[in-house]
């Protein structure tokens, strides 16, 4: 039910802009996982959009068109927060850059 509102909504989209910056500098470093291939999920994404028809972005209703621009502001809010804090606290850039979190060791401040 908590996820079935607006304020979550808004909330899970800033954090997946947060999510999709810390994939930015990770594919950045690891050149392996570079390119602009479109990734399997994309492709199944694709897949089931032509199979089941979505609607064409210009026949939904207002109310979903605006909605959906405020979760993209949201989610743009959270890449841009992110790309700061990267590249203006050591302690983030050392966090990103880390090759594995095997250790599950978070930073502070200390």
């Amino acid at each position: 039910k908590s996820r079935l509102t607006l304020e979550y909504m808004y909330e899970r989209s800033y954090f997946q802009g947060v999510c999709n910056s810390f994939t930015k500098f990770k594919m950045k470093n690891y050149n392996v996982l570079s390119g602009n291939r479109p990734t399997l999920l994309r492709k199944l994404k694709r897949k089931f959009k032509t199979i089941i028809g979505f609607p064409k972005q210009n026949s939904l209703p207002l109310e979903i068109l605006e909605l959906k621009t405020k979760l993209a502001l949201k989610e743009k809010e959270g890449f841009q927060f992110h790309q700061n804090a990267y590249l203006n606290n050591q302690l983030v850039k050392f966090w990103v850059e880390k090759e594995n979190y095997l250790d599950y060791n978070i930073p502070n401040n200390d």
